[in-house]
């Protein structure tokens, strides 16, 4: 336990969590807040690796060579797939409800919509990137690589949901069969294809455009034919993670992420074509006024939707000790905030097994 921290890190026998202490809960509970079931999550995927990773495993993880990294394009299938399973074991396991459930993969289905990088990398070249790239992150990560944890964990519903409605296999069997042939053998990068077509389903063109390319998964079609509307919804600011309703949505975008100061706001992230990234703001910059006025993180949401569409509105930033005058593009808010909700019930404890 820690103030701040989140992480785990699976071991042969073993497995290290790091959590902050104020997300525990005080006594009992009938429903885990938001913060505890990400730590049951957490636990979750961790117990899963102890399977799928240290007992199931790339064949090039079988004798890797220690002195070195290891290269692989499986890791949207170890890491994705485990993604997957984890929350999904909560919910079959009664841990938190289907709404719950839905609102994880409403929040998760959110941080996708917003990162621009799932249409510039595709989720093999994620996997094989890893070392270079996804754990070297810097400011302009989020515009140029997909995680193959996030995106993975939904090829890994794509897929279960495929096979579920054409011959009532699930992803279920294809790990059965991950265990039985490759328990000990290491796997190549077209197992999941192969036991997919053993299981009586061709899912080759889906695995093709959502492993190799960057092309959108049919998520919303397939959640809608397991009894799963989707949703979605205006940016409810800087707070709004998706997976809820959005009663208030702001009105005008942003596209940066900022720290709070004393004297504005340091930008950390620039979204790629958003109004932020047209005006020229950069890592680094301290806004300090929009239109004259000074910003802060409870203010600049305000001044923005006061702002007559279609206009612009006058920043000054300070910049390697320089003042800077920008003209920040006034646009509305995109959609990018999803929530899930349920139509057919049976369809839908089918789904998670629950009947």
């Amino acid at each position: 336990m820690a103030d701040n921290a989140f992480g785990g890190l699976e071991h042969s026998n073993s497995t290290l969590l790091m959590f902050e202490r104020s997300g525990l809960p005080n006594g009992t509970i009938r429903e885990p807040n938001d913060s505890y079931r990400n730590f049951l999550s957490l636990c979750s995927h961790e117990l899963f690796h102890a399977w799928l990773v240290k007992r199931i495993r790339p064949a090039c993880f079988t004798q890797p060579d220690l002195s070195a990294e290891v290269y692989t394009r499986q890791l949207w299938i170890y890491e994705g797939f485990t993604s997957y399973y984890d929350d999904l074991s909560l919910v079959r396991a009664k841990v938190i409800s289907p709404a719950s459930y839905l609102q994880i993969l409403g929040e998760n289905l959110t941080r996708l919509a917003r990162n621009p990088g799932r249409l510039r990398q595709t989720v093999s070249d994620s996997s094989f990137d890893a070392w270079t790239r996804f754990y070297q992150q810097d400011e302009n990560a989020r515009n140029a690589i997909v995680s193959y944890y996030l995106k993975g964990g939904f090829i890994a519903l794509c897929l279960d949901l495929t096979l579920r409605q054409q011959n009532k296999a699930s992803l279920d069997e294809v790990l059965k069969l991950l265990w039985q042939r490759h328990g000990e053998n290491g796997t190549d990068d077209n197992v999941i294809e192969t036991f997919c077509l053993e299981l009586g389903v061709d899912c080759r063109e889906l695995l093709q455009r959502a492993v190799n390319s960057t092309d959108e998964l049919p998520i919303e079609a397939l959640l809608a034919r397991h009894g799963v509307r989707l949703v979605n919804q205006p940016n409810g600011g800087s707070t709004d993670k998706g997976g809820k309703l959005i009663t208030q949505p702001v009105k005008h975008a942003f596209g940066a992420v900022f720290a709070a100061e004393n004297t504005g706001l340091r930008i950390q992230q620039v979204q790629m074509h958003s109004p932020a990234a047209r005006a020229g703001l950069m890592k680094n910059d301290l806004l300090l006024a929009l239109n004259h006025i000074q910003t802060s993180d409870k203010t600049l949401q305000t001044l923005l939707d006061r702002q007559p569409t279609g206009s612009e509105a006058t920043l000054h930033v300070l910049r390697r000790g320089r003042l800077w005058q920008m003209n920040l593009p006034i646009e509305k808010v995109l959609e990018d905030s999803v929530m899930l909700e349920i139509f057919d019930e049976q369809a839908v404890n089918r789904w998670l097994e629950l009947d």
